[in-house]
């Protein structure tokens, strides 16, 4: 895979992390949902001004959109990302569940 796939690959798992649709996320960033297909299928490659719109969408830095292997590191900002769309209740719950996942496993 090039870099125009594996970048474009990696924007729609973000998307797709971050639950918006194409359409959506096209409309958020001020692209055409074409455009954004493009991107995402490897086709296109984003102008500088469209990558920095996708990013600052996603709430990542740039190094995240460049990752492409399945590092534990990934992992971590997956959560993150995930943890982020949380409201206030959920996120006290999971801090309990994480807290009790710790716990467990020092023993």
């Amino acid at each position: 895979m090039n870099l125009k796939q594996n970048l474009g690959k990696r924007i729609k798992e973000l998307r797709k992390l971050m639950n918006f649709s194409q359409e959506g996320f096209a409309e958020m960033v001020g692209l055409e949902r074409t455009a954004l297909a493009k991107i995402e299928s490897g086709k296109s490659y984003p102008k500088p001004e469209n990558l920095t719109k996708i990013a600052k969408a996603l709430k990542v830095d740039f190094n995240i959109l460049y990752t492409f292997t399945d590092t534990r590191d990934n992992k971590y900002d997956d959560i993150v990302m995930k943890l982020k769309m949380l409201d206030d209740k959920s996120l006290e719950n999971i801090c309990d569940i994480v807290d009790a996942l710790v716990k467990k496993s020092q023993r």
